[in-house]
């Protein structure tokens, strides 16, 4: 599926069903609002083995917006992004239960925070990549709003200006948490706060077992 376009979900919107792909390609698809390849209404989605390259939205989620349960595997996001000033997710936007699992993040892009991954809800995310992940603002790869578990995966050359280069877990009107485990941080950018940003009231941050390597900050604050 490519060269899509429409108000919600670019190229597919799932309205409360099951909707399963496997070995599929979505690419240069366009959303004017949310979901750049695919909109998720309530429903269950499942992507196994797919790639999803190069799409658009304006506000919430370059490629995928889910309001409902999300299932991935062994797939490929590059390239995503988000256009409006205060857009978030280059790549998923999640407003649901989600599982994400050895999948790669390449060069996906949000302006204003998450330039992968925007978590909602409860997010668990197992030998996942995210390589040059970028924001003007805040969070490079991950901005997570509720409670997310990270294993097993890698952060490498992400880029934010302001805070958090690989992941920020900000004020959200509920207590936050971020588990993270097994994980490296490696060569990130930012131009404060460091490669994980929880400096936030109701915030909690766990990380055991990772490797922060390498990491830079470009301006003379944060730590």
């Amino acid at each position: 599926m490519s060269n899509n376009e429409t108000g919600l979900g670019g190229s597919i919107y799932n309205d409360g069903g099951e909707l399963t792909l496997i070995n599929c390609t979505i690419k240069d698809s366009y959303s004017g609002l949310n979901g750049g390849a695919i909109y998720n209404n309530m429903g269950k989605l499942s992507l196994i083995e797919s790639d999803i390259i190069n799409n658009t939205a304006v506000q919430y989620g370059g490629a995928i917006y889910s309001a409902g349960i999300t299932n991935i595997e062994n797939s490929y996001f590059t390239e995503n992004h988000i256009t409006a000033e205060k857009g978030v997710g280059g790549a998923i936007a999640c407003g649901g239960i989600a599982s994400i699992s050895n999948t790669l993040f390449l060069k996906n892009y949000a302006i204003y925070s998450a330039g992968a991954i925007l978590n909602l809800a409860n997010a668990t995310l197992n030998n996942c990549s995210f390589i040059n992940q970028t924001t003007e603002y805040t969070g490079g790869a991950i901005s997570n709003h509720n409670y997310m578990v990270i294993n097993n995966s890698i952060f490498s050359g992400g880029y934010s200006r302001f805070y958090a280069a690989a992941i920020l877990a900000p004020p959200s009107g509920q207590h936050v948490v971020t588990e993270v485990y097994n994980t490296i941080f490696e060569k990130n950018y930012v131009g404060a706060h460091g490669a994980v940003s929880n400096n936030f009231k109701d915030t909690e941050l766990k990380m055991e077992n990772c490797a922060i390597v390498g990491n830079y900050i470009l301006l003379e604050q944060g730590g």
